[in-house]
């Protein structure tokens, strides 16, 4: 399951399938759109979907709360995440915010992002009106019926405003104010399916991985592929995201896809625990593996 409808962050599943890889792996692949943004981590931890794309603070709080999901790889390594707001608006700092309205989405991660931008400028939620824009605070933000959206991401931002507005807004990027610079998209199992079928799990990592490969090789079959599953945008801007998303799939140090380190889970644990998202000071292993890597990507 998708985090979304698919977009340019399935571009290698897309890839993938397009060029036979989960074939080969002996994996039938279906891509299923979230209905909603709390729906990935639910469908895989009853096991009515095998794999979803979903993200740190929903992780985090499975644990924290007994879904028993674990992570098996990263997809996208760079948390984008940010409010979005019109300079001309009198808007130029977090304080600014305060008796605005703002479009805040009801997944966890945009309301964890938020709060702590609120905490960091000295707001809380009765100094701002808040308005739950579903998936459509691209275009609320646009039309200028929010003064600011919490849900934005900078690489999609400056694609899909130029093409509504020919202007693009300023951010908050929240890794500027106090949020963890961790992993953004995840790809998650339920545990015991994992460990009763390591070798699927494994297969489907591999697939997944030759799929990125194949994606920043050439992306154009991928795009068309997703585009056919959702023409709500056009074919061009589904290309120019994913292109703002070439180096994210990849550790820079090491080039290693899906990979992840103990050391970023351990930050985003802590700043979790200090902020009051999580209360259990678990272990970071109990979040994330690496053990189901194939042994190239190890």
């Amino acid at each position: 399951m998708t985090d979304w409808f698919l977009w340019a962050a399935t571009g290698p599943f897309a890839a993938a399938i397009d060029a036979g890889h989960f074939a080969d792996e002996g994996i039938n692949l279906e891509l299923l759109p979230a209905p909603d943004a709390a729906a990935p981590v639910k469908f895989a931890a009853r096991g009515t979907v095998h794999f979803a794309l979903s993200y740190v603070p929903e992780t985090l709080l499975a644990q924290e709360t007994g879904i028993p999901v674990i992570s098996v790889g990263t997809t996208l390594r760079v948390l984008q995440s940010t409010t979005s707001y019109w300079p001309d608006s009198g808007i130029s700092e977090p304080a600014d915010l305060a008796g605005r309205t703002v479009g805040v989405t009801s997944d966890l991660q945009t309301q964890t992002y938020f709060d702590a931008l609120l905490a960091y400028a000295g707001l809380t939620r009765d100094d701002v009106t808040i308005v739950d824009p579903g998936f459509a605070s691209t275009q609320m933000l646009a039309d200028r019926e929010i003064d600011a959206s919490a849900a934005q991401l900078v690489f999609t931002d400056a694609v899909r405003f130029p093409a509504l507005v020919n202007d693009t807004p300023a951010h908050f990027v929240y890794t500027d104010y106090g949020v963890p610079d961790y992993y953004w998209m995840l790809i998650l199992t339920e545990a015991n399916f994992a460990h009763d079928n390591p070798n699927t799990v494994c297969r489907f990592l591999r697939a997944t991985a030759k799929g990125i490969d194949t994606y920043l090789d050439n992306p154009d079959p991928a795009n068309a592929y997703i585009f056919a599953e959702n023409e709500w945008l056009p074919l061009e801007v589904h290309a120019a995201m994913g292109e703002n998303l070439r180096e994210f799939w990849k550790d820079p140090g090491t080039g290693r896809a899906l990979w992840q380190d103990a050391a970023v889970w351990q930050a985003a644990h802590d700043w979790a625990l200090e902020t009051g998202l999580i209360s259990l000071d678990n272990d970071p292993s109990v979040y994330f593996t690496n053990q189901f890597l194939p042994p190239e990507l190890q």
